[in-house]
């Protein structure tokens, strides 16, 4: 079913599954049924040409009483029976030489088409998530994404793609030996197929709900398992400290083995009915034997008659079994197709347009003029209340500028509006007079800094943390020199035995606070852009840090526009434009003298900030803002 409840026909499900695979493989997968084709007329010539041998070894007569038989021992001149023999010999494993060759191929390719059809998925799917707008993210749980990529899709490939790629050959080399087994003998054929095919149908009809239900609880176990497993992984702190440990452990442990077992149901399910078959076949063998020796059937050699059966068997039942083993496994594995058709089409959908595209011919952005919000509004998806609301303000250039406020209050959205993340539902943000336009961000974003609260380091050297998302070959030395300058880097790095090549760990485990701030301060600079947003940078910090981060900050307003968006009196002290946010609008505006003067919501923050003493020119002096 799918999210509307409505059932999917298997007509639906092979439409959803081919529209997953990429054009450009089609001609591969072609290709691929013309090698299964060629694979069973092999195996079918060498299934044929057992029964003759047989027949000729034990009744030699036969060469010179079938017609033609006896026509290519005279066409090929041979000498002698013995001859012959040899020569048919070769024939018949040449033939099955060449078959199981080009089967051992098509099974080869199919792995690889198989995974040519998962690398492009994968791409497909993770490019439309990272190009979906940012607000996507904020919907989502990022653990679900991962497991989209990392386990629903390798499970398409493996457990859908491949068995059905399993199912039109087997289906194929089942039909032609069928097909001959009629042309034997139709009574017997009719016996053989109908008792099997019973086998198989009654126990798929017994099996199939229940293989339905353990390939949904795959799904869904997988998901919980990763969402645990991150969790866990990131919140180790916390769980060491509350002695979570074992919790954590037995849940895993439990989620671990009902995934199991539900693989194992479809396993033995898919397995079951081979061993049933195979018991029934032999004994089928057996009777027929039995049959031929004791019955009046003078007309045909038993022993040849019988070879070609029991050759056509030793065919037929891998492929029966393989057609109802990728059967059972398509019908629990199958719930995927929808799922992934569904998310691509909906990041699709959500996705922009790729920036790239839009670098060339467009008008300058000059960040050194005032950017001016003009009643903004923002409303998150989902939200009946507008995080932003008929917002106007306006940041001075070359200068620090300050969004302060409660929580709540919109400035974090405010400053994600002015990184081009968010897009405003009404209004317009104007730099210089021009307003800021999708077609703009590229460029846009190119020119701004951004120094989150919680800097995300990648367990690499300084080096390439601070040239984060740049091809190590093209780090650019002078950029880095200059980064680490301005953003006083300096003594870190000196104090450090490998210097800038250090490793910083994961997630930067081997630094302190202020350092980790330094590196994503330098980071924000190693491009040299015109803008530097710092959003709650300082929060985490103590205060002779957050103290050097500010100077730091102060420094190098002078060349460039700095937007800090905190909460600590401390952070915006020596701000020269202070915005005060309250409900999504701008209460106030200007030098902290004129918002303390002029504004009781200010005057709260600072005396919560301060024991209730009233800050002046000579207070910010003695705190040392430069």
């Amino acid at each position: 079913m799918n999210n509307s409840g409505k059932s999917l026909s298997i007509k639906d499900y092979i439409m959803m599954g081919l529209s997953l695979i990429e054009r450009s493989l089609f001609s591969k997968l072609a290709l691929l049924q013309a090698l299964f084709m060629a694979s069973t007329l092999f195996q079918l010539a060498g299934i044929a040409s057992i029964a003759p041998f047989i027949a000729i070894i034990t009744t030699p007569s036969l060469i010179q009483t079938n017609e033609l038989l006896k026509w290519s021992y005279d066409y090929f001149q041979f000498e002698s029976n013995n001859q012959y023999f040899v020569a048919f010999a070769i024939f018949a494993a040449t033939t099955i030489l060449i078959s199981n060759t080009i089967t051992a191929l098509s099974i080869w390719f199919s792995i690889r088409f198989s995974v040519r059809v998962g690398a492009n998925l994968q791409t497909r799917l993770y490019s439309n998530y990272v190009l979906s707008p940012y607000v996507f993210f904020a919907q989502q749980n990022s653990s679900k994404l991962i497991s989209n990529i990392t386990q629903e899709i390798p499970r398409f490939i493996y457990m859908v793609v491949q068995q059905a790629l399993n199912f039109v050959a087997q289906t194929l080399t089942a039909v032609f030996i069928i097909g001959s087994l009629f042309y034997v003998n139709i009574t017997l054929a009719v016996a053989a197929i109908g008792l099997i095919g019973t086998i198989y149908v009654t126990i798929y009809l017994f099996t199939k709900k229940q293989i339905t239900i353990h390939g949904q609880a795959i799904e869904n176990l997988n998901q919980q398992k990763l969402k645990l497993l991150n969790e866990s992984l990131h919140g180790i702190k916390e769980i060491k400290l509350i002695h979570a440990e074992s919790w954590y452990s037995k849940t895993l442990g439990k989620l671990a083995l009902k995934t199991l077992n539900s693989a194992s149901f479809i396993e033995l399910a898919g397995e079951l009915p081979r061993y049933i078959v195979e018991t029934v076949i032999f004994c089928a063998i057996l009777g027929l034997a039995i049959f031929m020796l004791t019955s009046s059937m003078t007309d045909a050699n038993p022993i040849a008659v019988l070879s070609f059966y029991a050759m056509a068997g030793y065919k037929l039942l891998p492929a029966i079994q393989g057609i109802y083993k990728s059967t059972s496994t398509l019908k629990a594995h199958s719930v995927v197709i929808p799922s992934i058709y569904r998310k691509l089409n909906e990041t699709n959908n959500s996705r922009k347009q790729g920036s790239a595209e839009l670098k060339a011919d467009l008008p300058p952005l000059d960040p050194f003029s005032d950017i001016v919000f003009k009643n903004v509004k923002y409303i998150y998806p989902g939200s009946k209340t507008h995080a932003i609301n008929d917002l106007s303000l306006q940041i001075k250039p070359m200068a620090v500028n300050a969004f302060v406020g409660a929580s709540g209050a919109g400035k974090s959205t405010a400053a994600d509006l002015l990184l081009g993340l968010l897009e405003p539902s009404s209004g317009s943000i104007e730099i210089g007079g021009q307003a800021l336009e999708d077609k703009h961000m590229y460029i846009w974003q190119r020119k701004i800094g951004y120094v989150p609260q919680s800097i995300f380091l990648t367990d690499e050297s300084i080096r390439q943390n601070i040239a984060f998302g740049i091809p190590r070959e093209e780090i650019d030395d002078k950029k880095i020199t200059d980064a680490i300058r301005l953003a006083q880097l300096n003594k870190v790095i000196d104090a450090l035995p490998d210097g800038i090549d250090t490793k910083v760990g994961e997630r930067g485990t081997k630094f302190s606070g202020g350092q980790i701030q330094r590196i994503g301060i330098a980071r924000a600079l190693y491009n040299n852009p015109d803008i530097i947003i710092f959003d709650e940078a300082t929060s985490a910090l103590d205060s002779v840090t957050e103290l050097e981060i500010m100077n730091s900050i102060k420094e190098i307003s002078s060349s460039k526009t700095i937007v800090i968006v905190a909460h600590r009196l401390s952070s915006i002290i020596a701000a020269d434009n202070i915005i005060l946010f309250d409900g999504g609008v701008v209460e106030k505006q200007g030098t902290y003298e004129y918002l303390f003067k002029h504004s009781s919501k200010f005057q709260t923050i600072v005396n919560a900030s301060q024991g209730n003493s009233k800050p002046n020119k000579s207070h910010i002096e003695d705190i040392g803002v430069k």
